[in-house]
């Protein structure tokens, strides 16, 4: 058995219901805007694979953005798919949930609804160690068609300035509560940049936040993976 499957799923089910609480008292509206800064951007999609969208607010608001959008949401949390499908009632037509790790599902498996054009992971990727992005993120790009987009919102270390510092303290802290409360294993942010480019994708978009602390980022598959790999911020 690999580190990587010994590493448990993290239990969000204990903070669900007060997540987007504790989220708005510690950092207001940014992580929101996070979320959505690329979403205008994705709506000609028509297949996205949700991954680990929490209480459904962005998914919610994909779905109203891309009235033709079909998505599929996985999420290990029972809690906050209970919450993400009141949130997206209005689109249930259009929507499949799926209550399991991501890894496990896409681990020599194939979901229903593949191939997809879009992925969506808000704060998701800074869950995982970086030996298992390095299984999941090509598990997730076999499932995806040719061009598809993948939206990333995440937590970022500035590389330098006075900034730095008081980032690297406050991701510290963040693994540290979410231990705490969830049992998240992972104690770093992991390299998805050099993961994705590995995997054929290229960075078309980059949008930082409060300092450089949160960053956007929209990604699209290369047509061939071979294509040099694009520069990192």
């Amino acid at each position: 058995m690999s580190k990587a499957d010994c590493l448990r799923s993290p239990n969000f089910d204990r903070i669900a219901r007060l997540y987007r609480l504790m989220e708005h008292f510690t950092f207001g509206r940014a992580l929101t805007r996070t979320r959505t800064a690329h979403l205008a951007s994705v709506t000609l999609c028509q297949n996205a694979l949700v991954l680990g969208d929490g209480d459904g607010r962005a998914l919610a608001t994909l779905l109203r953005l891309n009235p033709g959008l079909f998505a599929t949401a996985i999420d290990s949390s029972g809690a906050m798919l209970r919450l993400l499908a009141d949130r997206c009632a209005f689109a249930r037509d259009r929507l499949i949930i799926v209550h399991a790790d991501a890894r496990a599902v896409l681990a020599g498996h194939t979901p229903a609804a593949a191939p997809f054009d879009l992925v969506t992971t808000h704060f998701f990727l800074d869950c995982f160690a970086d030996v298992q992005l390095a299984a999941l993120v090509p598990a997730i790009r076999t499932q995806l068609s040719p061009g598809a987009l993948w939206v990333v919102s995440e937590f970022r270390i500035p590389p330098s300035g006075l900034l730095r510092l008081p980032a690297r303290l406050l991701v510290r802290g963040l693994y540290l509560a979410f231990r705490l409360f969830t049992g998240l294993e992972s104690t770093r942010l992991p390299d998805f940049t050099s993961l994705l480019e590995k995997a054929g994708f290229e960075r078309i978009r980059t949008t930082h936040s409060l300092g450089g602390l949160l960053t956007a980022q929209l990604w699209k598959l290369r047509s061939s993976p071979s294509l040099q790999e694009s520069p990192v911020n």
